[in-house]
């Protein structure tokens, strides 16, 4: 009886040692890199939100992501942005479905001699300037979900000559597309 008790004894802390390994934090990071390096090369399709990464991923941040491309964007433009870590911005027409409409272009270095904008000066350019370009451009009403937003350059960017805040109508919701532009007739 004794000897059955130690084996049993035995089998459930084998057992409950187990399940504690499968759900221990180096586990998940083990089976994460694994699928991460089983990932590696492959290109997730445009609007694809299973982009391979061993990160967590973070709550709102203030922090400005540089795409490439964004200097080159003009009023009017239609953009595909696919997910967050997208390096760069891709113009598509704006009969297919994409995650934003440019609305405007602002050169904002006379407003900011001293240096790159801070992040609430950001916030308040987009609900101001941003805000003004949106009601200009956008018909009326404007389609319900869409908001004022914009591509802000880096302090990077910046510093690199980059002082024009491009303002755009996007979805409200993320993830969420438009089909056809957005701007007024002419």
């Amino acid at each position: 009886m004794v000897t059955a008790l130690a084996v049993t004894a035995l089998v459930l802390v084998g057992c409950s040692q187990e399940k504690e390994l499968k759900e221990s934090p180096e586990q998940v990071a083990k089976e994460q890199a694994a699928a991460d390096a089983h990932n590696a090369g492959t290109v997730p399709s445009p609007g694809d939100d299973e982009t391979p990464t061993s990160e967590v991923p973070a709550g709102p941040t203030t922090t400005r992501l540089e795409y490439e491309g964004v200097t080159a964007l003009r009023t009017g433009d239609c953009i595909d942005l696919p997910t967050a870590h997208t390096a760069s911005v891709r113009t598509v027409g704006c009969d297919r479905p994409h995650h934003g409409e440019v609305t405007a272009r602002i050169d904002i270095r006379a407003r900011f001699p001293n240096g790159s904008p801070t992040p609430e000066d950001w916030r308040q350019l987009t609900d101001t300037d941003c805000k003004s370009a949106f009601d200009q451009y956008v018909v009326e009403p404007p389609p319900q979900g869409v908001m004022p937003s914009s591509l802000d350059p880096t302090p990077e960017g910046w510093f690199m000559g980059d002082h024009v805040l491009i303002c755009t109508a996007e979805p409200e919701r993320e993830g969420n597309v438009l089909t056809g532009s957005v701007r007024k007739p002419a």
